[in-house]
């Protein structure tokens, strides 16, 4: 980690960002919180949960059969909490109009050198601010993971991807 003085402006900066979604979405000026949750299981238990009972804890199936995995992407737009993929989000700040994937539209920046220099340079329509390291609970939609892993994942069962994706769908 840099110094102390850098990590605690690094933290403000973040924060200000959050405070001023709202009057900054009014000005025209969209705040988007961006995260990926990679490797998300669906996990078929073998056999049901038992119930709580007098003294006796629920019992969670340790065994499961597994069934392929999935990655959530989210964009969310602070002010409004409407998600949307990275790349529609891109795209419309970058005022790309034709359809998405059209031969000649690149994104790709070419080497580390240069991705540095662009993510670091704030004149740019689309300006990338990062949570200092150690600090994911800073991201909003890093703590909608968290969530998502208590409540849904972690005591979960999916016969496949397919029902894994509707579940999450339906509790977002």
């Amino acid at each position: 980690m840099e110094d102390e003085a850098t990590f605690r402006q690094e933290v403000r900066t973040v924060c200000k960002l959050y405070h001023q979604a709202q009057e900054l979405h009014e000005a025209g000026v969209h705040v988007v919180s961006i995260d990926e949750k990679t490797g998300i299981q669906a996990l078929e238990r073998i056999h049901p949960d038992q119930a709580m009972s007098k003294g006796k804890l629920e019992l969670h199936e340790f065994e499961y059969a597994r069934h392929g995995t999935q990655t959530l992407i989210i964009a969310d737009q602070l002010n409004t909490h409407k998600s949307v993929s990275l790349v529609e989000c891109v795209a419309e700040l970058c005022g790309v109009k034709t359809a998405l994937g059209e031969k000649g539209k690149s994104g790709i920046l070419l080497n580390m050198a240069s991705r540095a220099e662009f993510l670091q340079d704030t004149g740019h329509r689309i300006r990338f601010v990062y949570t200092p390291k150690h600090c994911s609970w800073l991201n909003q939609v890093e703590i909608w993971f968290g969530i998502l892993s208590r409540r849904l994942l972690k005591r979960g069962s999916f016969t496949s991807t397919e029902v894994l994706n509707q579940r999450i769908l339906s509790k977002s």
